[in-house]
């Protein structure tokens, strides 16, 4: 007779291999009818043979001789462990072909290696012995009481999780398949659930900021072209009043007086070489001019003369040379001849 531990790791491993064969074929069932594959199949197909390793296990080390309700789950199991090697034999086939690539083999090649009838003999096989575990032998063999019992166990703790599953669910109340076993897949979805929440956050927050980032730049281009609009205006505007203030005799002065000779008038930009004691009034006008250039008051520099002394060629002169310019540095000059 099995132990209550025994019982139950035999129960627990028999409902694995069921869960994970019967998720095999649905995988099959699907494309066949041109579904796209789950992605975690292939994490079910690689536990697999741990399951049918666990199941086989279980058959060896259960205490003999067998009750009834012990033997019929013994033979349940063998059963399990035929469906699941007729099961293994078809993904071998696939799987040899595909050169051990899950996703080729499921999108594939499936279809042109795949054995209907082998395959629908599996699944009704495979629900048949589901519905004897479900309906008769775990209410017989895995009790509540039992489960409650193994829960209280103080190495309880040590079991493998899948089984730590299985007796919290029968302690509940539970002898359906779907919540007996613990998808391992469902994590599997969970977690990359997550990774497209997160990378759609992601996205979402680029695209905001790649918005933000747009939009400042359209205010920014939009402020520049405003400012040079009005910059532009503002040109406009200066040179239409310049033009404004134009007319046809506004030079005939000036073009009217002549030119100096050549040294004229540079003794008014020349240092004075005379003594100390001696005194003249170019010399004066020299150093007074020179002054007043550099100068920063807003006092009037006056020439006089008589008439046709050359007052108005030395001006003339004054705003035309260079030097004046140089020695006024950054300031302006403007002129106007009456």
């Amino acid at each position: 007779m099995l132990t209550g531990l025994e019982a139950f790791s035999m129960a627990c491993n028999i409902m694995q291999v069921i869960s994970f064969t019967g998720e095999v074929i649905s995988t099959f069932q699907a494309i066949r009818h041109g579904q796209s594959p789950d992605v975690s199949i292939a994490v079910t197909a690689k536990q697999m043979p741990e399951a049918f390793e666990a199941l086989s296990q279980s058959l060896e080390q259960g205490q003999k001789p067998l009750n009834k309700d012990d033997a019929e789950m013994a033979d349940l199991a063998a059963q399990c462990l035929a469906a699941a090697a007729a099961l293994k034999v078809e993904l071998d086939k696939i799987w040899d072909s595909t050169k051990g690539s899950y996703r080729a083999a499921l999108t594939g090649t499936v279809k042109k290696m795949f054995n209907q009838r082998k395959i629908d003999e599996l699944e009704k096989l495979l629900r048949a012995l589901r519905e004897i575990m479900e309906q008769r032998l775990l209410h017989r063999i895995c009790t509540q009481n039992d489960a409650m019992l193994l829960q209280q166990d103080k190495e309880f703790g040590h079991l493998h999780a899948q089984l730590r599953h299985f007796i919290d669910a029968i302690a509940a109340g539970e002898t359906r398949l779907a919540g007996l076993i613990r998808d391992e897949s469902e994590s599997v979805k969970e977690h990359l659930a997550l990774q497209g929440d997160q990378l759609r956050d992601d996205i979402a927050d680029l695209s905001a900021r790649v918005t933000s980032e747009a939009a400042q730049t359209r205010r920014e281009i939009a402020l520049r072209i405003k400012e040079t609009a009005t910059a532009q205006a503002s040109e406009a505007e200066h040179q239409q009043l310049l033009i404004s203030l134009e007319y046809e005799t506004q030079n005939e002065r000036r073009n009217q007086i002549v030119d100096s000779y050549a040294d004229t008038f540079r003794w008014i930009f020349d240092c004075p070489k005379y003594e100390p004691d001696e005194w003249s009034i170019r010399a004066q006008s020299s150093k007074s001019f020179l002054r007043w250039l550099h100068s920063e008051g807003s006092a009037l520099y006056w020439i006089s003369g008589k008439a046709g002394s050359g007052k108005s060629t030395l001006m003339k002169f004054l705003v035309d040379e260079p030097q004046t310019e140089a020695e006024l540095g950054d300031s302006a000059i403007l002129s106007h001849f009456v």
